[in-house]
């Protein structure tokens, strides 16, 4: 619980929130002479005490100010002086107590200043800002609860100062960090996470910290620790690092960047050292190799000082990437943050995380990537994008890569109004394989529910069969339900030259990592999945076929061109078959088929398809193809 206070001396007076009012005295009476101090009472939620405290003290009068600093239309008001009566510190602040009563009472709180410390005398009192020192370069760039502050210090090998709260209350007061409660007011006094940026999920409740009957806590952000209205929340803005000796970061790729790469690469670069513009769209089309590509914005940052932020929107990719990034550059410090990571709060120069993570930084990013920009957790999600964007130092940069835009980022890329660097073409040279697209009407009775299931369409099995046969390439067959993708893989099981040759998982499937690492070893041929499997899976030689492509809310365009991203991704089989089986042509497949031509179409331009081929020839030059 939180104290308002107004403290003041012969020159200066200071109107703040404590919860060790005798610590703020010692420190004002050190630093501007204040010797007198009013408190209220009682002590107040940190969340309410800072709401009056923002309406009615200045900045310059939280950090100390004087009588002629501060006067204003309120004080004849508060405070009438006739007869020539001087204007003093005590006069100011009899007035603000009358203010802040008055305030308090308008939102439902009954507190007066009748508590009184003076006249400060250290020698009979002792000092209280005498205490343990405290390792503040573990938490620099980093805004987080109490409980977090005292895992920060100790994962980094410190001792924990015997009375942290009033250690960091000190360095609050010493402007070395921010003080915020966890859920708190925005400036309409309307409920808000201080942590997170969201007010959707806000609700009341009996707390036992607090002892009051209706704090308020944050539901969005819960699964990451409670945040409440009476939890201090402590931002610590990050500071420059030294500059790295040149020729520090020689990427150790193993690879020669293609055509299409060092054209992106330089794009990059320009972008993080010219621009002006603080956000850039990176467009690439699936398998281009954007990760490496990016690198290249990373190393101008790191060389003179600032640190990169990789976010990333699944556990697994931060786990893939940080061998491939500890690989390229050895003596670089990286940190790997998701879920289950041991080490969450050592300092290192470049932070892959999953975007849930990036809540406990602040202001200490000079550049932020943001991978899969359109995937989950990312889409629609404003908590997520506050968190990231809240990460970023205010001017930093931020680079979106995807292969799937939404029509936002389309708009903003295409008008001009944010840098667009696109990669129409994957490392391999070859054209990406285009969709074809069939319509299956008799996939309307297979997916009626309340009748006992019809055979799979005749014209889907004969796709299949070579793959079930061992003579076609293996394949994906994605449904928009786990009902339908356990409907259709129990289907196809029952055929007798499919019997064993058929899997399906889907996201509750508690084996799904499992047969997702047979189906790569090839020891099934086909593979029924939800689109869990949309992303960050690369089978050489597989074939791509989406059964009921119609239903446009599982499958919209950025859908369909992530899943036709997983045909022809390696070298040894840049191409493959991809099929949108629907009982009627949707717009997001026409779409999904346009945007893929276009992008071959452009890297033919632009002479990134040095291994073209016509595409039936390339496919059966290298995987067995479907009979359509």
């Amino acid at each position: 619980m939180y104290y308002l206070y107004l403290a003041w001396g012969e020159k200066y007076f200071v109107v703040n929130l404590s919860p060790y009012p005798e610590v703020d005295l010692s420190f004002w009476n050190r630093h501007l002479g204040c010797s007198q101090m009013l408190v209220s009472n009682p002590a107040l939620p940190l969340g309410v005490a800072d709401r009056l405290l923002r309406q009615l003290a200045t900045p310059l009068e939280r950090g100390g100010a004087t009588v002629e600093d501060s006067g204003g239309s309120w004080w004849g008001r508060w405070w009438p002086i006739g007869g020539g009566q001087a204007r003093t510190p005590e006069l100011m602040v009899r007035a603000r107590t009358r203010q802040l009563t008055a305030q308090a009472r308008r939102l439902g709180w009954q507190i007066s200043f009748t508590g009184r410390f003076f006249p400060f005398n250290p020698q009979i009192s002792g000092d209280p800002l005498e205490a343990c020192p405290m390792p503040t370069d573990v938490l620099e760039g980093r805004i987080l609860f109490q409980s977090e502050i005292g895992k920060a210090v100790a994962e980094n090998g410190f001792l924990l100062p015997a009375d942290l709260e009033r250690r960091l209350h000190l360095m609050y007061l010493e402007g070395r960090c921010e003080l915020l409660s966890g859920v708190g007011y925005d400036h309409r006094g309307r409920p808000v996470c201080n942590r997170c940026g969201q007010s959707a999920d806000i609700g009341e409740l009996s707390c036992g910290s607090c002892g009051e009957r209706f704090c308020l806590q944050c539901g969005e952000c819960r699964q990451m620790g409670e945040s409440r209205l009476c939890r201090p929340l402590y931002a610590f803005p990050g500071r420059p690092l030294d500059h790295m000796p040149p020729g520090t970061l020689i990427p150790r790729h193993g690879f020669d960047l293609t055509p299409s790469q060092n054209d992106a690469a330089e794009e990059l670069r320009r972008f993080v050292k010219q621009s002006q513009r603080k956000e850039c769209l990176v467009w690439a089309v699936c398998g281009a190799g954007k990760t490496e590509v990016s690198w290249a914005a990373m190393e101008e940052v790191l060389t003179v000082g600032g640190r990169v932020l990789f976010a990333v929107p699944r556990r697994d990719v931060v786990i893939d990437l940080e061998p491939r990034l500890r690989k390229a550059y050895p003596e670089l410090p990286v940190a790997a943050l998701f879920g289950g990571s041991l080490f969450k709060y050592r300092e290192a120069r470049v932070v892959l995380a999953t975007t849930h993570q990036a809540i406990r930084f602040f202001h200490t990013f000079d550049l932020v990537i943001l991978d899969e920009v359109d995937a989950f957790p990312y889409h629609r999600n404003p908590l997520l994008y506050f968190a990231v964007q809240r990460a970023r130092r205010p001017e930093g940069k931020a680079i979106y890569m995807t292969a799937t835009p939404g029509p936002e980022l389309i708009r903003q890329g295409e008008s001009g109004k944010i840098p667009c660097v696109r990669i129409p073409a994957r490392y391999h040279g070859y054209p990406l394989p285009e969709p074809r697209i069939l319509v299956e009407p008799k996939l309307a009775e297979f997916s009626h529910k309340g009748r006992p299931s019809p055979a799979v369409p005749d014209s889907i099995v004969s796709l299949l069969r070579p793959s079930a046969a061992g003579e076609g390439a293996p394949t994906m067959v994605f449904g928009p339900t786990v009902a339908l993708v356990e409907k259709v893989g129990t289907v196809l099981g029952g055929f007798p030259d499919f019997r064993g040759r058929v899997e399906y998982t889907h996201s509750r499937d508690p084996e799904r990592d499992r047969k997702r690492e047979r189906f790569v070893r090839g020891e099934f041929p086909i593979l029924v999945t939800t689109t869990i499997m949309e992303r960050g899976v690369t089978i050489p030689g597989v074939n791509v076929l989406v059964l009921f492509a119609e239903r446009e809310e599982i499958f919209d365009s950025a859908t369909l061109i992530q899943i036709a991203g997983r045909c022809g991704r390696t070298l040894e089989h840049p191409l493959g078959d991809i099929g949108f089986v629907g009982t009627r042509i949707t717009p997001s497949m026409k779409e999904a088929l346009g945007q893929i031509r276009q992008m071959n179409a452009e890297a033919h331009r632009r002479g990134y398809l040095y291994n073209w081929l016509p595409a039936r020839e390339a496919a059966a030059a290298t995987v067995p193809g479907w009979r359509w």
